[in-house]
């Protein structure tokens, strides 16, 4: 029998954490519907104050992000095998850029919408913990006492932003071009749209949160064998057999997320092995490699590898080869003498201007590369080991997220980091 001093408790007097909470851990639609029709109160109220709702779930990334997750909730996958593909990811391109910035952006947003953004923020919040995890391990452990907690302390809102901003536009655009090695000049208008949106270091932030998701879905595969799940090996990258579960489980991440949970109730000890074999990444940075060959670097900068001149004694074969070449030398000198008569960039805290990593490690260069094209290219003679040298060192402060961190954290990890100092990147070949 009930109690004479219980008190009924209705679903819409819970406090507005304990709803949010009640909300993020529901799995599906269905079951987000179910809640919210069990008040008729709380349905009235949500469909009143979807925006209010929305910005309660992602109070912690509002602000220029809160575009990208509304961009994200109008974004469908879309099948690069149908005739109306090119067309339907231009569109999503130009709706994407046509949201306005920050708060504006959630106006007409629908009960839909709003759901979809709560279930794919846990899915943001799940990949930002795993990051965060591993790199300020690796950054504690490399600085050692005493500043070890204060470069492994908590990440700051602006930091936080900046991560989730990465992985949130990482998943428009495997929704808008999701196919991984495509370099169709027929899809150059929808590549160059996407990465038209933004600017180097945005698209540097974007190939890092790139990075990271495909390494997460390595280390899973790497952690969780099972007979069923064999695995085989295409261009050292190990790949699921039987239907196209291994390119989905990197192009969407809630899938990944459901995969990676649902494998660690069986497997307690499955998390604490990914992170471990995430962090063993730090030691071999430049083997971390990307699953989108398009989001690695800008396709408007002549490739590094195809950019020395052949000897002269060459084939005749080889000669529209060379003058190829002796072009693509000309565009990249020109491209690099525009860098340098831009006016400097200057570090900000805002999430939506330049960080202070990438502004330092250019000194303030405004340099419109990124990805693998980020270091200009090597002089004439550098030797084999002494390119090996420099692509290894970019590639560890890439791995240890230069274009996230704060300035105080960036200052410290330079400080255990001796060959990084301010314009380093600069000057990687000096």
């Amino acid at each position: 029998m009930m109690s004479s001093n219980t008190v009924a408790c209705h679903l819409h007097s819970l406090p507005v954490d304990g709803l949010v909470a009640l909300l993020s851990a529901s799995v599906s639609l269905a079951d987000l519907y179910a809640f919210i029709r069990a008040s008729p109160l709380l349905y009235e109220v949500f469909l009143k104050s979807k925006t209010a709702i929305l910005l309660e779930i992602c109070s912690r990334d509002e602000g220029p992000v809160i575009r990208d997750y509304v961009a994200f909730s109008l974004t469908a996958p879309l099948d690069w095998y149908t005739e109306a593909y090119r067309s339907e990811a231009l569109e999503a391109v130009q709706r994407y850029q046509g949201l306005p910035p920050g708060r504006n952006a959630t106006m007409g947003i629908t009960e839909d919408q709003v759901i979809a953004i709560i279930q794919f923020q846990r899915t943001v919040q799940f990949f930002l913990n795993l990051y965060a995890a591993t790199r300020l391990a690796v950054l504690e452990a490399i600085r050692g006492q005493p500043a070890a907690a204060a470069i492994a302390a908590p990440l700051s809102r602006e930091e936080h932003q900046r991560v989730s901003q990465a992985l949130v536009r990482h998943q428009v655009f495997t929704r808008i071009h999701p196919e991984p090695d495509r370099r169709h000049s027929a899809d150059a208008p929808i590549r160059s749209g996407f990465f038209g949106l933004f600017a180097s270091w945005e698209m540097e932030q974007i190939s890092t949160a790139h990075a990271f998701v495909f390494s997460v879905h390595r280390a899973y595969a790497a952690c969780t064998p099972r007979p069923e799940r064999r695995l085989y090996t295409h261009k050292a990258v190990p790949v699921f057999e039987g239907e196209d579960e291994y390119l989905h489980n990197v192009i969407d991440m809630g899938m990944l997320r459901h995969k990676i949970l649902s494998a660690a109730a069986f497997d307690s000890g499955l998390m604490q092995k990914m992170r471990v074999y995430l962090q063993g990444e730090a030691d071999k940075p430049v083997k971390t490699r990307c699953l989108f060959n398009v989001l690695t670097a800008g396709e408007h900068f002549p490739k590094t590898k195809l950019l020395e001149p052949l000897p002269d004694g060459a084939p005749h074969s080889f000669l529209v080869r060379q003058e190829k070449q002796k072009e693509a030398i000309k565009v990249r000198d020109a491209l690099y003498l525009r860098e340098d008569a831009r006016a400097p960039l200057v570090a900000c805290t805002s999430t939506g201007e330049p960080p202070f990593g990438w502004v330092d490690a250019l000194q303030g260069l405004d340099c419109h590369r990124w990805g693998e094209d980020l270091p200009r290219c090597a002089p004439n003679g550098t030797t084999v080991r002494r390119q090996m040298d420099v692509l290894e060192n970019v590639a560890r402060w890439r791995w240890l997220g230069f274009v996230f961190w704060d300035k105080g954290r960036i200052e410290l990890a330079k400080a255990s980091e001796g060959q990084f100092k301010t314009g380093w990147l600069t000057e990687v070949w000096d």
